[in-house]
Protein backbone atom coordinates (compact mmCIF):
# COMPACT_ATOMS: atom_id res chain seq x y z
CA UNK A 1 0.00 0.00 0.00
CA UNK A 2 0.68 3.59 -0.22
CA UNK A 3 3.26 5.08 2.77
CA UNK A 4 1.33 7.24 4.40
CA UNK A 5 2.47 8.07 7.68
CA UNK A 6 6.01 7.35 10.17
CA UNK A 7 6.85 7.07 13.63
CA UNK A 8 10.29 7.07 15.42
CA UNK A 9 9.46 5.44 18.66
CA UNK A 10 10.22 7.91 21.21
CA UNK A 11 10.91 4.76 24.01
CA UNK A 12 13.98 4.08 22.48
CA UNK A 13 17.30 6.05 23.01
CA UNK A 14 18.81 5.46 20.14
CA UNK A 15 16.24 6.25 17.47
CA UNK A 16 16.48 3.23 15.56
CA UNK A 17 12.78 1.56 16.23
CA UNK A 18 10.54 3.10 13.36
CA UNK A 19 6.82 2.73 12.94
CA UNK A 20 5.90 2.49 9.01
CA UNK A 21 2.11 3.01 8.01
CA UNK A 22 0.50 2.00 4.55
CA UNK A 23 -2.90 2.30 3.19
CA UNK A 24 -3.97 -1.19 2.78
CA UNK A 25 -1.13 -2.22 3.72
CA UNK A 26 -1.11 -2.00 7.56
CA UNK A 27 1.36 -1.27 10.69
CA UNK A 28 5.19 -2.46 10.34
CA UNK A 29 8.19 -1.78 12.40
CA UNK A 30 11.97 -1.86 11.76
CA UNK A 31 14.45 -2.43 15.05
CA UNK A 32 17.20 -1.06 13.32
CA UNK A 33 16.54 1.63 10.32
CA UNK A 34 20.16 2.20 9.64
CA UNK A 35 20.27 -1.03 8.28
CA UNK A 36 21.49 -0.90 4.69
CA UNK A 37 18.43 -3.16 4.39
CA UNK A 38 16.16 -2.79 7.18
CA UNK A 39 13.99 -6.09 8.70
CA UNK A 40 10.03 -4.60 8.60
CA UNK A 41 7.50 -6.80 10.32
CA UNK A 42 3.79 -6.62 10.35
CA UNK A 43 2.97 -5.41 13.72
CA UNK A 44 -0.72 -7.61 13.27
CA UNK A 45 -2.33 -8.54 10.15
CA UNK A 46 -5.31 -8.93 11.74
CA UNK A 47 -6.55 -5.23 12.73
CA UNK A 48 -9.94 -4.45 11.21
CA UNK A 49 -9.09 -1.75 9.02
CA UNK A 50 -5.18 -1.64 7.42
CA UNK A 51 -6.14 1.36 5.94
CA UNK A 52 -3.69 3.46 8.47
CA UNK A 53 -3.01 7.19 7.45
CA UNK A 54 -1.66 8.89 10.33
CA UNK A 55 0.43 7.87 13.96
CA UNK A 56 1.39 9.86 16.84
CA UNK A 57 2.94 9.71 20.25
CA UNK A 58 1.70 11.27 23.37
CA UNK A 59 4.55 13.62 24.05
CA UNK A 60 4.53 13.41 27.66
CA UNK A 61 3.65 9.37 28.22
CA UNK A 62 5.32 7.95 25.37
CA UNK A 63 3.40 4.57 25.71
CA UNK A 64 0.70 5.85 24.75
CA UNK A 65 0.52 5.67 20.71
CA UNK A 66 -2.32 5.92 18.32
CA UNK A 67 -3.01 5.64 14.80
CA UNK A 68 -5.92 6.08 12.45
CA UNK A 69 -7.44 4.93 9.42
CA UNK A 70 -8.76 5.92 6.44
CA UNK A 71 -7.62 7.87 3.10
CA UNK A 72 -9.22 10.99 2.80
CA UNK A 73 -7.18 12.42 0.41
CA UNK A 74 -10.01 12.50 -2.65
CA UNK A 75 -7.91 10.53 -4.56
CA UNK A 76 -9.86 8.28 -7.01
CA UNK A 77 -8.51 4.84 -5.52
CA UNK A 78 -8.87 5.80 -1.79
CA UNK A 79 -9.58 3.59 0.99
CA UNK A 80 -11.95 3.98 3.40
CA UNK A 81 -10.70 3.70 7.12
CA UNK A 82 -12.71 2.65 10.34
CA UNK A 83 -11.46 5.01 13.25
CA UNK A 84 -8.39 5.23 15.66
CA UNK A 85 -6.85 2.60 17.46
CA UNK A 86 -4.58 3.31 21.08
CA UNK A 87 -1.50 1.32 22.04
CA UNK A 88 -0.46 1.63 25.94
CA UNK A 89 2.61 -0.66 25.36
CA UNK A 90 4.76 1.57 23.05
CA UNK A 91 3.10 -0.05 19.83
CA UNK A 92 2.97 -3.72 20.88
CA UNK A 93 -0.73 -3.98 21.44
CA UNK A 94 -3.79 -1.76 19.93
CA UNK A 95 -7.50 -1.85 20.86
CA UNK A 96 -9.90 0.29 19.02
CA UNK A 97 -11.38 3.22 20.38
CA UNK A 98 -14.75 2.40 20.52
CA UNK A 99 -16.32 5.44 19.69
CA UNK A 100 -14.42 5.96 16.87
CA UNK A 101 -15.97 2.76 14.93
CA UNK A 102 -18.33 5.54 13.19
CA UNK A 103 -18.94 7.60 9.80
CA UNK A 104 -17.25 10.53 11.45
CA UNK A 105 -13.96 8.72 11.72
CA UNK A 106 -13.70 6.90 7.92
CA UNK A 107 -11.35 9.42 7.11
CA UNK A 108 -8.54 10.04 9.94
CA UNK A 109 -5.91 11.87 8.25
CA UNK A 110 -3.85 13.61 10.84
CA UNK A 111 -3.71 12.59 14.81
CA UNK A 112 -1.70 15.03 17.23
CA UNK A 113 -1.53 14.75 20.71
CA UNK A 114 -0.94 17.96 22.64
CA UNK A 115 1.37 17.47 25.92
CA UNK A 116 -1.92 18.00 27.94
CA UNK A 117 -2.55 14.75 26.34
CA UNK A 118 -5.54 15.81 24.58
CA UNK A 119 -5.51 13.81 21.06
CA UNK A 120 -7.13 15.73 18.01
CA UNK A 121 -7.77 14.06 14.83
CA UNK A 122 -8.73 15.67 11.43
CA UNK A 123 -10.96 14.23 9.92
CA UNK A 124 -13.25 14.25 6.87
CA UNK A 125 -16.06 15.73 9.01
CA UNK A 126 -14.10 17.77 11.20
CA UNK A 127 -11.34 18.06 14.19
CA UNK A 128 -12.78 15.73 16.51
CA UNK A 129 -10.95 16.00 19.95
CA UNK A 130 -10.39 13.49 22.54
CA UNK A 131 -12.71 13.83 25.86
CA UNK A 132 -12.36 11.72 28.60
CA UNK A 133 -11.35 8.26 26.34
CA UNK A 134 -13.88 9.13 23.92
CA UNK A 135 -13.86 11.54 20.51
CA UNK A 136 -16.91 14.63 20.65
CA UNK A 137 -16.41 17.08 17.86
CA UNK A 138 -14.90 20.35 18.24
CA UNK A 139 -17.15 21.65 15.40
CA UNK A 140 -17.42 21.21 11.83
CA UNK A 141 -14.36 22.98 10.71
CA UNK A 142 -12.75 21.73 7.59
CA UNK A 143 -9.32 22.20 7.18
CA UNK A 144 -6.46 20.05 5.62
CA UNK A 145 -5.00 17.86 7.84
CA UNK A 146 -1.70 19.24 7.22
CA UNK A 147 -2.82 22.53 9.14
CA UNK A 148 -3.42 20.37 12.43
CA UNK A 149 0.41 20.18 13.40
CA UNK A 150 0.44 24.10 13.36
CA UNK A 151 -2.69 24.05 14.76
CA UNK A 152 -1.33 21.79 17.92
CA UNK A 153 1.40 24.37 18.50
CA UNK A 154 -0.82 27.85 18.32
CA UNK A 155 0.79 28.56 14.86
CA UNK A 156 -0.77 30.24 11.56
CA UNK A 157 -0.22 28.30 8.41
CA UNK A 158 -1.24 27.52 4.98
CA UNK A 159 -2.36 31.17 4.38
CA UNK A 160 -5.12 31.86 7.19
CA UNK A 161 -6.22 31.00 10.57
CA UNK A 162 -6.58 27.72 12.39
CA UNK A 163 -7.69 26.31 15.47
CA UNK A 164 -5.04 27.25 18.19
CA UNK A 165 -4.76 24.51 20.99
CA UNK A 166 -4.04 26.02 24.50
CA UNK A 167 -3.98 24.18 27.94
CA UNK A 168 -4.90 20.78 25.72
CA UNK A 169 -8.15 22.63 24.44
CA UNK A 170 -8.87 23.35 20.84
CA UNK A 171 -10.34 26.94 20.79
CA UNK A 172 -13.35 27.03 18.12
CA UNK A 173 -14.91 29.74 16.39
CA UNK A 174 -18.22 31.49 18.01
CA UNK A 175 -16.81 33.08 21.25
CA UNK A 176 -15.55 36.10 21.62
CA UNK A 177 -12.67 35.52 23.26
CA UNK A 178 -10.92 32.77 21.18
CA UNK A 179 -9.41 32.94 17.36
CA UNK A 180 -11.87 32.61 14.75
CA UNK A 181 -11.72 30.06 12.34
CA UNK A 182 -12.63 30.30 9.11
CA UNK A 183 -15.35 27.08 7.67
CA UNK A 184 -13.18 25.82 4.64
CA UNK A 185 -12.88 22.44 2.66
CA UNK A 186 -9.71 21.04 1.96
CA UNK A 187 -8.36 21.72 -1.43
CA UNK A 188 -8.30 18.83 -3.94
CA UNK A 189 -5.59 16.79 -3.81
CA UNK A 190 -4.46 17.12 -0.35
Amino acid sequence: GRSRAILIDPNTASGLKVFAAGVGGGLWVTTDISSPTPNWTAVNDLFSNLAITTLAAAPSTPLTMYFGTGEGYFNIDSIRGNGIWKSVDGGANWTQLPNTANASFHYVQKIVVTSAGAVLAATQSGVQRSAGGGFRPTGRRRMPALRLQAASQGQQGGGGPVPVVQNGLCHDAGRADERRVENRRPPRGL
